[in-house]
């Protein structure tokens, strides 16, 4: 199960990175985007805490099958944050000329 979870992650990250190009070139050949583009980082940040999980289910029953408790979201979050949303966003201030 963790296998295939991580194999997940890892493709959702490419998907990430692919749009965050995509972005990149869209705002390259029309500048006016910069503005939209700027928000949508900011809202790929996280205002708030993850929700507690409360399903009624034992936690050990959802750890067993992969179900992330609030620290591991918080964790993921961070590691989304750090690793793929703010480097793409550097990029992305570089090429439209803001870094």
């Amino acid at each position: 199960m963790v296998a295939a979870l991580e194999r997940i992650v890892e493709d959702e990250q490419r998907h990430a990175e692919l749009a965050f190009r995509f972005l990149a070139w869209a705002v390259e050949r029309e500048p006016s985007l910069a503005r939209d583009a700027e928000g949508a980082f900011a809202s790929a940040i996280p205002a708030q805490e993850p929700d507690e999980i409360d399903a009624g289910v034992p936690e050990d029953v959802l750890r067993a099958h992969g179900v992330l408790m609030l620290e591991g979201r918080r964790a993921s979050a961070e590691r989304a944050l750090e690793r793929v949303i703010a480097p793409c966003h550097d990029v992305l201030r570089a090429r439209i000329g803001l870094a």
